[in-house]
């Protein structure tokens, strides 16, 4: 399992590769000290992403979900089309299903991608 630092590097690097350096960014401040892992920009849109490497992926998920809600809605906001959460672990059946329930609830696109270090791309995306 690698570390924060090294998926969040790894991901970001693959990123710009498949979007430009221009439009994928590092590090983006959000409201107050918060910083946002990695954000993409489409046209005038852009993409949160988390990265989370705890060994529970629903644990990432919960994690992840109250830090890009937070990004993305406060005060009173909208600053995002997509929330992602990314991470190395594969999904199983029951976080696929619950994946999929959230987006049945919320008003904007909650993905997960499962991210391979070593083969330097993206091996699953919910």
């Amino acid at each position: 399992m690698p570390n924060h630092a090294i998926l969040q590097d790894s991901f970001l690097k693959y990123l710009q590769n498949e979007y430009g350096k221009q439009n994928v960014k590092r590090e983006c401040r959000a409201w107050g000290f918060n910083k946002i892992d990695i954000v993409r920009k489409i046209n005038d849109e852009f993409i949160f992403y988390e990265v989370k490497t705890y060994k529970q992926l629903l644990t990432s998920l919960r994690v992840a979900i109250g830090q890009l809600f937070e990004y993305c809605f406060y005060p009173s906001e909208n600053n995002a089309t997509e929330l992602v959460l990314v991470s190395d672990i594969e999904p199983n059946k029951d976080f696929i299903t619950y994946l999929k329930h959230l987006n049945s609830l919320i008003k904007i696109k909650l993905s997960y991608i499962q991210f391979d270090v070593k083969r330097k791309k993206i091996v699953n995306k919910i």
